[in-house]
């Protein structure tokens, strides 16, 4: 487990600290400030810069990763002041990472407030019915001429799966163009490069701590799915036995049962085999 905090001294004179030599290091440790029923635990981020009645409280998701966790954002005037965790027992059993809580940043600092249209090599300021209208006409000319095959669309990795659908739905339903991707970076681990499709999980987030076997193949959940980490710690305590497929450290190895080391870029290899060897223990 991680280090925590604990109560240093006693009655009167007791604080809350951190255990002799150790500094509170959790990548959960932003829940103990919400949690703190008498407001003695605050954050840097937030600390001084806003009265609690002056924030608008909007229920959204969190788009730091693929778990969608339940986030309140709270915004004073027209900048996001903090997030705030939101139950949700099916996705994220009501916590929030510490990047979910504080990365929010470039939602105030590099967002654009107003479309811009480029008008003589220049980009100025329009309005959303001007952009909407170049948009339009700009598609319309480019369908007239080429076809709607011509149009492709890439997708936003920081939308809901509803904003994500309705996105590719007007890409292929509404312009008639089957282009539709994203990208998230160049991460050659989470897609197979034999078959050049990206493994996805079936499953509910829930089920994962009711799973009695957990195969992680190049998969830090640690790192990249704070929650899905705690998922599968509740299922380890439940009996569950985790094995680990994976080119680097990540910090389940010490729960593994087993872990196989495989060269940089091998996931896809170690995949196939023990598909081929499931499959052929299935077949009568």
């Amino acid at each position: 487990m991680d280090n925590g905090l604990v109560m240093i001294s006693r009655g009167y004179k007791m604080e809350v600290g951190t255990a002799p030599d150790h500094a509170f290091d959790s990548i959960f440790s932003g829940n103990t400030v919400e949690m703190c029923p008498v407001g003695a635990l605050t954050a840097t981020a937030y600390r001084f810069k806003a009265r609690p009645w002056e924030l608008k409280r909007t229920p959204s998701v969190c788009n730091n990763c693929s778990v969608g966790c339940n986030v309140r954002v709270d915004v004073r005037v027209d900048k996001v002041m903090r997030l705030m965790s939101r139950t949700n027992d099916e996705v994220d059993d009501g916590w929030l990472c510490d990047r979910g809580r504080w990365g929010f940043d470039f939602v105030n600092s590099q967002r654009l407030r107003t479309p811009l249209i480029r008008r003589n090599g220049q980009l100025v300021a329009a309005t959303w019915d001007e952009a909407f209208y170049m948009i339009a006409a700009r598609l319309r000319d480019i369908i007239s001429k080429h076809g709607a095959r011509a149009v492709g669309g890439i997708g936003s990795t920081r939308t809901t799966n509803e904003e994500a659908y309705l996105f590719q739905k007007l890409l292929r339903e509404v312009i008639g163009t089957p282009n539709v991707d994203h990208h998230h970076g160049y991460f050659p681990g989470p897609r197979d490069p034999l078959t050049g499709k990206p493994w996805m999980m079936t499953n509910s987030i829930a089920e994962i701590e009711k799973a009695s076997h957990i195969v992680l193949i190049a998969a830090d959940p640690y790192e990249r799915q704070p929650i899905l980490d705690l998922r599968i710690k509740k299922a380890m305590r439940s009996g569950a036995r985790i094995y680990i497929v994976n080119a680097r450290e990540t910090e389940l190895d010490r729960f593994a049962a087993q872990k196989i080391t495989i060269p940089q870029h091998g996931a896809g290899a170690a995949v196939k085999v023990l598909l081929d060897s499931v499959v052929g223990q299935e077949k009568p």
